[in-house]
């Protein structure tokens, strides 16, 4: 608009100088001024000139003194040119600035690549020292298993032994029998000792709603990982278990598509020694396993035996002491903490992600140690979760209560209480003290 407006004054200033610069030299002409020595002619064409160049300059000065922009550009050009200068300077340095800001983001984003690729081996070898533990803990119960088989296999044989001993030295009727017993016994524990259980757990693969274009690469990575664990200890993994892995994606394409999932990796077979150690997969929908509520496990203890009822295992009966003290309770709990963990492993639960072992409520016993100690025979004691749970959640997360069974609930001679019998006493809500 600035620049029309000048445009038009221009244009009527053009017409205006032309007019009238016209008119006053037809003027001086018909007076026939002179100056001078100046022919008439001469003289109205100058003052024809002169009048042009008057209204030029009126019109301008008038331009000059209304309009600011005008104004404001024919005085500060000088000073407007070197702001613009110094502006597209500012805008160079702001580019060159830009283009750094650039670089250094690219390098940013770079350096966060980085970090996410060591974060994420991170977490990998934390999963591997998850599973080298609980592979030690599995070796440990195993071993004491074996132990103890062991040592009644052992006291078992000497006792035959003594038997066989007396028997012939009663008689030699029967030596060929006892021969043929010797055979039979060397053929029976000559068969080879088994280095792994078909079933043992070695690993587990969890798998989110939505990844299920990533579990055959996170299967191979968890394959390859217990393919060096296992030639740590001098087993050798079957040359077919990607395949299997990827056989076992292919045949259940719908992990990971619309729910959680985690996928346990367990031994397919017995191994012997000098065998290879073939691999089972097994997928399991992350759904509660346990409601809020659910007793997980519940203790009878009578005078000389407690009855100990786990979810997912059978009661088991063991012996106490007519009255606890500090080392008997230790001992009843190192008992408690392995019927809880037996009966969490066989209901599905998995070792915790970040200390590869299993989470327990056993150590709480501690803080009711003076009430177990003194209470009257029979109590009950039980474990009651408070939040529904998954397989890979933990199961610490209980209330613990101790009552005394009504007098009229049924009980043998010894004093033991059947544990059907015991109501589960849960509706006090004070944990250690339901009675």
């Amino acid at each position: 608009m600035p620049i029309l407006f000048f445009l038009i004054i221009l244009v009527i200033v053009a017409g205006l100088v032309a007019a009238v610069g016209d008119r006053m030299g037809h003027r001086a002409a018909r007076a026939k001024i002179r100056i001078g020595n100046l022919r008439p002619r001469t003289v109205s064409t100058i003052i024809a000139v002169v009048t042009g160049i008057l209204i030029s300059l009126a019109t301008y000065g008038l331009v000059f003194l209304i309009w600011a922009d005008f104004r404001e550009a024919l005085t500060r050009y000088r000073t407007v040119k070197d702001e613009l200068t110094s502006v597209q300077g500012e805008i160079e340095k702001s580019q060159d600035e830009l283009e750094q800001t650039r670089a250094e983001l690219e390098q940013a984003r770079a350096e966060k690549q980085q970090a996410d690729s060591e974060l994420a081996m991170m977490r990998e070898e934390k999963i591997e020292l998850v599973q080298d533990v609980s592979q030690m803990e599995q070796e440990l119960i195993r071993s004491r298993t074996q132990l103890s088989g062991v040592k009644g296999e052992v006291e078992r044989l000497r006792h035959e032994r003594k038997a066989l001993q007396d028997e012939i030295e009663i008689s030699t009727i029967r030596i060929e029998s006892l021969r043929e017993l010797k055979e039979q016994m060397a053929e029976r524990y000559g068969e080879g000792e088994i280095i792994l259980s078909r079933g043992t757990y070695l690993s587990y693969v969890p798998v989110n709603a939505g990844e299920a274009s990533l579990l055959p690469g996170r299967l191979q990575v968890a394959v390859d990982r217990l393919a060096g664990l296992l030639a740590q200890d001098g087993l050798r993994l079957a040359e077919n278990s990607n395949a299997v892995a990827k056989q076992y994606v292919e045949a259940n394409p719908g992990i990971g598509v619309d729910d959680d999932y985690v996928i346990t990796i367990s031994v397919a077979r017995n191994v012997f020694e000098n065998e290879e150690v073939q691999l089972a997969f097994e997928a399991q929908r992350l759904e509660p396993l346990i409601s809020k509520g659910d007793v997980l496990m519940e203790v009878v203890v009578s005078e000389t035996t407690a009855r100990i009822r786990m979810i997912g295992i059978e009661s088991r009966d063991i012996s106490v002491p007519p009255v606890f003290d500090t080392d008997a309770l230790v001992d009843f709990s190192v008992q408690l903490q392995d019927r809880f963990i037996a009966g969490a492993r066989a209901s599905g639960f998995l070792p915790s992600a970040q200390t590869g072992e299993f989470a327990t409520p056993i150590e709480s016993l501690a803080d009711i140690a003076t009430d177990l100690m003194e209470r009257e025979r029979p109590f009950v004691l039980q474990f009651v979760a408070r939040e529904e749970a998954t397989a890979l959640d933990s199961l610490a997360a209980v209330d613990i209560y101790v009552s005394n069974p009504a007098a009229t609930e049924t009980g043998d001679e010894s004093g033991n209480v059947d544990v059907e019998a015991i109501p589960n006493n849960t509706e006090n809500g004070v944990a250690g003290d339901a009675s």
